[in-house]
């Protein structure tokens, strides 16, 4: 009889890659986070500087290549005239980072929301119920989430418990890295959806944050993260 090779164990749930279309790693069954770090260009970073001073109806829609400009021109067009080449910036980042998710989870819409978040959200560290969901914090502090034992079921029951982490066990993602999160419901994971949650902000220096979030399109509207 053939000699049966043992199930390789998973060891490193975080990838680091150097571009964004590699991203996709995240799709690995022993992968439920990867980011991408990155830094804005300079007029765009000044832009973004302005925009989280103001005060505006988040943008929340299902998203497709075909809509997408009409639908943020509509929302954000008074922007324009702060600084016409930084609004055009903003916007085609936005559209790389949906066309991005688009081709690596192979769908055709998105549920797509952008805006301004200035409350505490999620204040424990859990796991969503979703497949994956791409986030960028393109301006403040960025998503906290937890580097994990190797035996995961351990690290569950811990999670369960309710036993605070570590300084060290928690991690944090930078302002304007693009980040994709594995979720429960990803097909073919071994080690489960990501442990995360919202940074706090309240009454905090860094109070407000300009967040992208693009999930598929059938899950509810909640925005943070």
């Amino acid at each position: 009889m053939p000699t049966q090779v043992p199930e390789q164990a998973c060891t490193e749930h975080c990838r680091y890659v150097n571009y964004s279309s590699d991203l996709e790693i995240v799709k690995d069954p022993c992968v439920n986070i990867a980011i991408h770090h990155r830094e804005l260009p300079s007029e765009l970073d000044h832009f973004l500087n302005i925009f989280i001073s103001k005060d505006f109806e988040k943008f929340s829609a299902d998203v497709s290549l075909d809509n997408f400009e009409e639908l943020f021109e509509n929302h954000f067009a008074e922007f324009r005239s702060i600084s016409p080449l930084a609004y055009d910036l903003l916007k085609e980042d936005i559209y790389e980072l949906i066309k991005l998710f688009i081709k690596t989870f192979n769908v055709s819409s998105t549920r797509v929301m952008f805006g301004i978040v200035d409350k505490n959200m999620c204040t424990k560290f859990h796991v969503d119920m979703y497949d994956y969901r791409m986030l960028c914090t393109y301006k403040g502090l960025g998503t906290c989430w937890i580097k994990g034992d190797k035996d995961m079921e351990v690290f569950n029951q811990r999670l369960l418990s309710d036993k605070p982490f570590d300084e060290d066990e928690i991690q944090q993602v930078k302002e304007s890295d693009v980040v994709i999160l594995k979720g429960g419901l990803a097909p073919n994971s071994k080690i489960g959806g990501i442990v995360h949650k919202s940074p706090h902000i309240e009454g905090s220096s860094q109070n407000r944050r300009v967040l992208l979030r693009i999930d598929g399109n059938s899950l509810p509207v909640m925005f943070g993260r």
